[in-house]
């Protein structure tokens, strides 16, 4: 594989040659990595993670990769056991590391470029998970991650209150995520602290270019 390109969550691309194909030309098969599943590496109801891989062809020697997500944490959450109330599994690092592995094994270590991308909180996944991804590549193919729309910011709602701080907090406590993010950064502040974007980058060495609306309706 020459080249290598991984969506977390939908990346939307407005190409004339794909929007004049016919719609089942634009299929890409999904892959439902039960293998996984031996490893704990499973969704939230416990079934197999899965995601699609369209190999180059509408974007000339790209690979492209669409993951599926149904962690809830943005890839970062590790429990072993399943929570007795909801009978979830909060296994987001593990689902993860399975499908770059499964990826691997199926070349994509022999890129020669490799993007990280994602959308809201497909972008937060790819902020936290970014040196992750490169450490699946040689030292020397070329990593970039791009994240959009998920710089999440600790702010104070215009009542005064801490709700996404508070919010956080809870997914990282109950996911278990302090594990898989930055030790630079959790050694340093509360854990969940490092779920922001603007205190777990400057942790991240892997190079991020940044995509964030003048205004985001989710965070006004």
């Amino acid at each position: 594989m020459a080249t290598f390109f991984l969506a977390l969550l939908a990346l939307s691309a407005m190409l004339t040659a794909i929007m004049a194909q016919s719609p089942q030309e634009l299929i890409v098969n999904i892959t439902i990595l039960h293998s996984a599943t031996a490893e704990g590496a499973v969704c939230l109801d416990g079934s197999a993670p899965a995601y699609h891989l369209g190999q180059g062809y509408d974007f000339y020697n790209w690979n492209r990769v669409r993951v599926r997500y149904y962690d809830g944490s943005s890839f970062t959450g590790d429990i072993e056991d399943v929570d007795p109330d909801t009978k979830f599994y909060y296994r987001g690092a593990r689902i993860f590391r399975a499908i770059m592995n499964d990826l691997s094994r199926k070349g994509m270590q022999k890129a020669e470029n490799a993007i990280l991308s994602g959308t809201s909180a497909g972008g937060l996944a790819t902020i936290l998970n970014c040196d992750k991804f490169k450490s699946f590549f040689p030292v020397d193919v070329r990593v970039k991650c791009v994240p959009d729309a998920g710089f999440f910011i600790n702010a104070k709602t215009i009542s005064g209150t801490s709700d996404i701080q508070d919010e956080y907090k809870r997914v990282v406590n109950l996911h278990g995520s302090a594990k898989n993010l930055p030790p630079s950064c959790t050694s340093r502040i509360d854990p969940s602290l490092c779920f922001f974007p603007q205190n777990v980058v400057p942790h991240v060495k892997t190079p991020l270019f940044m995509i964030k609306a003048a205004y985001d309706s989710w965070q006004e």
